[in-house]
């Protein structure tokens, strides 16, 4: 399993992980071939999580974010911004 979350002040563990990184991998099969992938976690004061995905490829960078009251539904809401971003640039690319 690849991790995804080596620059993540939360690194999600058990299930969280199993989960995280499915929402993750898909985001690489549709990222560059190139590209390197991550997510950056991070717990505010307040109890969000602010879930940060950047991507660069030679051919670009991409960059989403998130916040909600839990871990895996941040992830999941700038997952699926950073899809939406994705399928994007491959409709535009050729």
């Amino acid at each position: 399993m690849k991790n995804y979350f080596k620059r993540s002040e939360i690194k999600p563990r058990g299930t969280e992980l199993i989960a995280c990184s499915e929402l993750m991998s898909r985001i690489d099969d549709l990222a560059p071939s190139d590209a390197s992938v991550s997510a950056i976690i991070q717990r505010r004061p307040d109890g969000m999580f602010h879930t940060l995905i950047p991507i660069r490829a030679a051919g670009g960078s991409f960059f989403s974010e998130a916040q909600t009251n839990s871990l895996i539904s941040s992830l999941r809401a700038a997952q699926s911004e950073m899809l939406s971003k994705l399928r994007e640039w491959k409709q535009s690319r050729f």
